[in-house]
């Protein structure tokens, strides 16, 4: 099957006098059929992808909530794939920009399912570059950053009140494939270790990170070695270490009416000057597709 989908999307950011802050229509064309679906336009991204946090940042559903560009989806029984690429800035000829460009894939596979038990192998990859061959920044080198993380992930099923205990841990890795060297570190890897309890009254889950020279492309900057804070931009540590706890609820009010509430103080074990910090988020989300029409085969 064919679908043209249209969308808008608006941002509204409370305390802004200006109003609006961004208001454009969306499209996309999607080809579906049997298991594998084909989109071209507005990605189904984001948080869709199932990125890890060090590799991308559930914050960004809100600060860039669109991605255009081309993906493959395939949803199978025991194996899912999502491979993307987007266009974050095209130029013209003779702009003073340089074009660039991201995408990657995420996958899992899964070795064993039952009632009970589900064992799988995820594996994640994000690349980043930004060149051009027609722009007039020529003084500004070519850059090509690489993300990637595999590991596994076992969970068990329980019962009504306590739904499910899972882990999910990973090893992810940081290289910069570019040219010319600037950033301050060309290599690095982390330890992403999770363990947590679903259960009626919601999500309970303890995270560890342990980074040396890690920086994330699209992650949160929490976990990578240079700062992106705008007082303390360009800082670096070689070694982050976080321990964070989480809570987390999800209920649906109404039909495709969302409640998200989210609390999660975490330890930096490296800063002793600055170790206990939180952070926590309440959202309303409203999911609703609307088809125009439908074409067939």
């Amino acid at each position: 099957m064919v679908y043209l989908l249209f969308h808008f999307g608006i941002r509204k950011d409370f305390g802004n006098e200006r109003g609006l802050y961004d208001a454009k229509p969306l499209f996309n064309l999607k080809y579906s059929k049997n298991n594998l679906t084909l989109v071209f336009g507005s990605l189904e991204g984001n948080i869709q992808h199932q990125y890890i946090e060090p590799l991308y940042n559930f914050e960004r559903k809100i600060t860039t909530p669109i991605e255009y560009g081309t993906q493959l989806l395939l949803n199978r029984e025991k194996f899912r794939l999502d491979t993307w690429i987007a266009w974050q800035k095209m130029i013209y000829t003779g702009e003073a920009a340089k074009e660039e460009i991201v995408g990657g894939f995420t996958t899992d596979i899964t070795l064993l399912k039952n009632d009970d038990w589900k064992l799988s192998i995820p594996a994640q990859m994000l690349v980043y570059h930004q060149g051009g061959q027609i722009d007039v920044l020529k003084e500004i080198p070519i850059s090509t950053l690489f993300n990637g993380a595999a590991g596994f992930s076992l969970s068990k099923n329980i019962g009504y009140r306590i739904k499910q205990i899972y882990t999910n841990n990973y090893i992810a890795a940081y290289k910069d494939f570019s040219p010319t060297k600037v950033r301050a570190y060309q290599g690095g890897f982390g330890l992403w270790l999770n363990a947590g309890i679903d259960t009626y009254f919601g999500n309970f889950s303890t995270s560890y990170w342990q980074g040396n020279k890690f920086i994330t492309i699209k992650g949160m900057p929490l976990y990578q070695s240079v700062s992106d804070n705008l007082y303390e931009k360009g800082y670096t540590e070689n070694k982050r270490q976080i321990l964070m706890f989480r809570y987390q609820y999800l209920k649906e009010l109404l039909p495709n009416l969302y409640l998200d509430v989210r609390f999660e103080p975490h330890f930096d074990l490296a800063n002793s000057s600055s170790n206990l910090q939180f952070n926590h988020s309440f959202f309303l989300t409203y999911k609703q597709d609307f088809k125009l029409f439908k074409l067939k085969n």
